[in-house]
């Protein structure tokens, strides 16, 4: 875990520093409204369907020994993978050049494909029944449909809202006022608070439509 958290650590910090560097070369001129809600939503709900499995997961499995195969785990052996996957892919789209979306697949491919064989070898010999006839019915990676069945509880959101999705929400800020400075040499704070509003609306939006569903799985709505 440590050494992931390095990972990403240190190629966020080179991406920025590309950026600052080499701005004409990666970012595309700030899109219009509607490209930013649509790759606000792909975010959005990239990030819910994280928050969804691992809050999920935690109440389920806190030590280990139980396989979760309900809610986002029904249509995907690894929801919180296939979210991170959405997340990149709408970040991409909403403030890069086209030839970033394949860096973007070739770097996601070289650190997710080798963690996802690592872990489904250990939940196959953790569950050596259960797991096997779980892999028949569910695929690995991409949903067999994309109805995702999102449990959520306020806590999980509070948790990953201050610890990612906020500091994520402010640097795709940060880097379209930058791409507004270098192609048309000011920044149009209107637009990126539009931005912002958006990004935000739409959380309020999927808590409410999501925050009903604790019942189902016998989740109390309290930390």
């Amino acid at each position: 875990m440590k050494k992931r958290i390095k990972l990403h650590g240190s190629l966020i910090f080179l991406a920025i520093l590309s950026l600052v560097i080499f701005p004409e070369y990666l970012l595309i001129a700030p899109r219009g409204v509607w490209v930013n809600i649509i790759c606000a939503l792909a975010i959005i709900w990239g990030y819910f369907i994280r928050i969804c499995s691992r809050g999920l997961k935690s109440e389920l499995n806190p030590d280990g020994h139980t396989l979760v195969t309900i809610g986002p785990y029904k249509v995907t052996r690894n929801p919180m993978y296939f979210g991170t996957f959405v997340i990149g892919l709408g970040v991409s789209f909403m403030l890069f050049r086209w030839w970033v979306t394949p860096v973007f697949f070739a770097v996601y491919l070289a650190i997710y494909l080798p963690l996802i064989k690592g872990e489904e070898k250990a939940l196959s010999e953790r569950f050596p029944n259960t797991f096997k006839g779980y892999c028949r019915n569910t695929n690995k990676f991409f949903p067999k449909n994309m109805i995702f069945d999102l449990p959520v509880k306020p806590a999980w959101i509070k948790k990953e809202l201050f610890s990612s999705l906020a500091p994520v929400i402010f640097l795709i800020a940060a880097i379209q006022a930058w791409a507004d400075y270098k192609f048309f040499g000011l920044v149009r704070y209107q637009e990126r608070l539009l931005t912002l509003g958006i990004f935000f609306g739409l959380l309020l939006v999927f808590t409410g439509l999501t925050s009903g569903k604790n019942k189902k799985y016998g989740i109390s709505g309290k930390s």
